[in-house]
Order: structure tokens, then C-alpha cells, then sequence
């Protein structure tokens, strides 16, 4: 083993035991937005206890009615559980909301399905790793009500002891596409499908006001680019 390995394995057992150990049927998910909700409504009903925090307390209340935990701050969120879901804006939300208690992240998995620049989530893996604590990058390739079947995808990066340790936990949202130890590279796979998804978006939708604007209704035209 050359110094580097051995000092990247000295790191992460400095941690704590994330990669074998924990509650494995309880989860914190910060942000409660649409996917948010959908998330922890998830593992809800798979029997998860469910802890959560949102800058916006009030979106919690609907889903405490449910059996999710509402944190009253955010030190108390990370310190129920190891595992913590990120569904937040990008990664700058994660830096407003975690910066400021950053001392509580030793031993924690951070699971970041926020979306933003593959060299931003590098930058943060990296500021994670500062605070001895992991980061795992995942992109959504599902809509909120696509959350819990397994036919929809996240594709994750990170470290893959790590991965492997919560993999039946994240299956609880969607099925999973490992990409690989760099964190950037989940990120990128995300980007650029979202990429595609929207020019195709843009295209349908220029296609139909073109229809229109010559008389084609959508019902005449909608067979021809469903084929497509």
C-alpha cells in the first residue's frame, strides 16, 4: 500500500464506523421541498423512523402527522441519525445550512441529491472530508412522484464502502447506478442526461406551437411524435 492509500484509510477509520455500523431503518432528510417531501414520505412507508428539518419549519408539519420527527434545529437533525439526506437547491443551501454547525458532522454520511456543477460537488466531497465526515453525490433521474419504485434511478459516486453500507436504505427511494469513487462523476452523468432531457423538452414543445401556428392540432400531431 503506497503512503497515500494508507493515509486516506487512516482518515476514514478516524471517522467513526459509518461503512459498518448505525441504525440502519432511520434516516434524516434535510429539505422538504416536492422531492424532499416525496423522499421522506418513502421511507415512511417502509417503516423508516424518519427524522426531519427544513429552514421553512411549517413544510414539516404534514408529514409529522405521517410519523416523521421534526428537528427543532438543524444540530438536532444530524445529531439523530448517522445517515443524512441532502434534497436541497444546490450546494451553496448545503453550505448556509451546514457551515454554521459543521462541528457536528464527524462520523456522518452526507448524502447529497442536490443539484449543481460536478467540480462544485468535488469542492464539497473535499470540505466533508475537512470535517471528517462522508459525502456520497446522487443524481435523481425521477420526478417526486416517481420516489420509491425501484424502476427509477439516482446515480451515485463516492466512496464505495460507503455505498455499499446504505445501498438498501437508498433503494428504499429508487434504484441505484453506482458511477464510480470520484464524486464529480455522478454529477456529470446527471448533467448531462438533464441536458438531453430539456433540448428534447424545448423541441417538442417549439415542434407543437409550429403545428399550430399552420393548423395542426396537438391531438393530429401527438401520434407522429410519440413515434419519434
Amino acid at each position: 500500500m503506497n503512503s497515500s492509500n494508507q493515509s486516506e484509510k487512516t482518515n476514514n477509520e478516524s471517522f467513526g464506523d459509518a461503512n459498518a455500523g448505525g441504525n440502519r431503518s432511520s434516516v434524516t432528510v434535510i429539505g422538504l421541498g416536492p422531492m424532499g417531501k416525496a423522499m421522506v414520505s418513502a421511507f415512511l412507508n417502509r417503516g423508516y423512523k424518519v427524522t426531519v428539518w427544513n429552514r421553512t419549519s411549517e413544510k414539516a408539519d404534514e408529514l409529522m402527522t405521517k410519523g416523521a420527527i421534526k428537528a427543532s434545529s438543524v444540530n438536532e437533525a444530524l445529531a439523530s441519525n448517522e445517515l443524512v439526506i441532502l434534497s436541497l437547491t444546490d450546494y451553496d443551501a448545503m453550505y448556509a445550512i451546514l457551515e454554521s454547525v459543521s462541528e457536528r458532522l464527524y462520523g456522518k454520511v452526507i448524502v447529497n441529491l442536490s443539484s449543481d456543477t460536478p467540480e462544485k460537488v468535488r469542492e464539497a466531497a473535499k470540505w466533508l472530508t475537512e470535517r471528517r465526515a462522508w459525502h456520497l453525490t446522487g443524481g435523481v433521474l425521477a420526478s417526486p412522484s416517481e420516489i420509491g419504485n425501484m424502476e427509477s434511478i439516482t446515480l451515485y459516486s463516492g466512496p464505495i464502502d460507503i455505498f455499499e453500507a446504505h445501498r438498501e436504505t437508498l433503494e428504499v427511494l429508487t434504484g441505484t447506478d453506482y458511477k464510480g469513487e470520484d464524486p464529480g462523476l455522478a454529477m456529470l452523468y446527471y448533467q448531462i442526461q438533464i441536458d438531453v432531457f430539456w433540448t428534447a423538452m424545448l423541441s417538442y414543445l417549439h415542434a407543437f406551437a409550429v403545428a399550430r401556428a399552420y393548423g395542426i392540432t396537438g391531438e393530429q400531431f401527438l401520434p407522429y411524435v410519440s413515434e419519434i
